[in-house]
């Protein structure tokens, strides 16, 4: 569970929870760890959260790029198409500048001959 406070609001539950008469241990909960959670997310800069989030998408979509682009290759093979950047981006519905991206992933699964 996600929980958003204010400065204010993690001020007063951390000072709650420093002078707590409450069993902790009864909860299976060890208050001192709990304060340090909290210090340690307050203190965490939001823009390193964002920034881990933000790789996390980019490398999700990525991957599901490229396997888009080697099940199209894979289809087209089997087909006995043509292979170039156009067909790979027409039939995987995948843009051509996204495509010509990915080229040299494109060559390690079908290996250009040069003459």
């Amino acid at each position: 569970m996600r929980l958003t406070l204010r400065d204010k609001e993690i001020i007063g539950l951390t000072s709650v929870l420093k002078d707590s008469t409450i069993d902790f241990k009864k909860h299976k909960l060890d208050n001192i760890s709990l304060l340090n959670k909290i210090e340690n997310e307050k203190n965490k800069p939001v823009a390193a959260t964002k920034q881990a989030a933000a790789k996390t998408a980019r490398d999700i979509r990525i991957k599901q790029t490229k396997e888009k682009i080697a099940n199209t290759i894979n289809l087209l093979r089997m087909e006995n198409k043509k292979i170039n950047l156009s067909t790979i981006s027409t039939e995987s519905k995948v843009s051509y500048s996204t495509v010509h991206k990915y080229k040299d992933y494109i060559e390690q699964l079908f290996p250009v001959k040069k003459k």
